[in-house]
Order: structure tokens, then sequence, then C-alpha cells
């Protein structure tokens, strides 16, 4: 075995290691705990991560492009069910739904239709998802952070159901 090895690989030769290179006066109690840069990164991953953001309440997901069929976001409401904002060619749906899984247990709450809905269909998915994300940001805008879905249904049952020709509007 090398001296690398000898010297980093077992964590008992380590830590002697270590004592032995310190200046005089600092020990393992006077230095705070050591954080590298990957347990950071680490951590920002995980803040960011699907299984982190629905496991708290109201914390949208990351926007997810489906190849060719449209984007949705998802948000787990404080009374435990999830809420799915789903953005197609023609429409915008609002869903809640107890698991995720089973797409036969979502209930939808509210549609919007597209009034470029037809033009879409034209589009190349990288111009449709641009847009994908401008209308999940107006919906997210629109739906702020309900603590249950019938707080939810009273929000989106004051919208009508037409959108502002800024968030359909190509560039």
């Amino acid at each position: 075995m090398g001296l690398f090895h000898e010297l980093f690989g077992d964590p008992l030769k380590r830590a002697e290691h270590e004592k032995l290179s310190r200046p005089e006066g600092l020990g393992a109690a006077d230095e705070p705990p050591r954080r590298g840069l990957l347990h950071w990164a680490r951590a920002i991953a995980h803040s960011h991560s699907d299984e982190f953001r629905l496991g708290q309440a109201n914390l949208w997901t990351e926007a997810h492009h489906t190849k060719g069929k449209g984007s949705y976001q998802t948000m787990r409401l404080k009374d435990g069910k999830f809420l799915v904002v789903s953005v197609g060619l023609n429409t915008i749906r609002v869903f809640v739904t107890s698991k995720l899984t089973d797409p036969a247990d979502f209930l939808e709450i509210k549609r919007f239709d597209l009034p470029n809905g037809p033009e879409r269909l034209r589009w190349r998915d990288k111009e449709r998802h641009a847009e994908d994300l401008i209308l999940l940001d107006w919906m997210r805008r629109a739906i702020a952070w309900p603590n249950s879905t019938a707080e939810l249904v009273t929000t989106l049952d004051k919208r009508d159901s037409t959108l502002p020709l800024v968030a359909t509007k190509r560039r």
C-alpha cells in the first residue's frame, strides 16, 4: 500500500496525521467542523429535488417538460394533498390528488383554454416549453399558496377561464 493510503485511508491514521500537522494550540475542539464544497453542493441539490419540495407544504417543484406534450409543476398543500398544474397544447389544467402515482385519482379543479392552442401545435418543443414556463409562472402567481383544497377552489373560482394576453403572447 502506498503512503497516501497509509495516511488517509484509515480514519484513525488520518486523525493522528491531522493532529500532528496542526500548528500548536489548535486542537479539534478549537476548530469549527469542516464542511467541504461537496457537502454544500449536495445540500443545495437536495433542497431543489422534488422529493424534498414535496415533503414540505407550499413549495413548488421545478417545472418538468414532457416531450411534445407540455409541462407541469407540483406542490404539496398543508392538508396533505398535492396540487398539479399542467400546461398542455390547448389548455392549462389544475388538479388535486392525494397520490401522485395514480392518475385515476386526479381531480380536475379548473381548466383554462389557451387562445393560441392550434398555433402551438406547429411550434417546436423548445418554443412551446419557453411559453409553458411563462404560463406556469402566471398560474403559480394566480394560485399563490393555498392551505387546503377548499381554499384553492375558492381562489380559482374568482378567476375567469381566460388568460391574459400577456401570458400567451408569442415573442
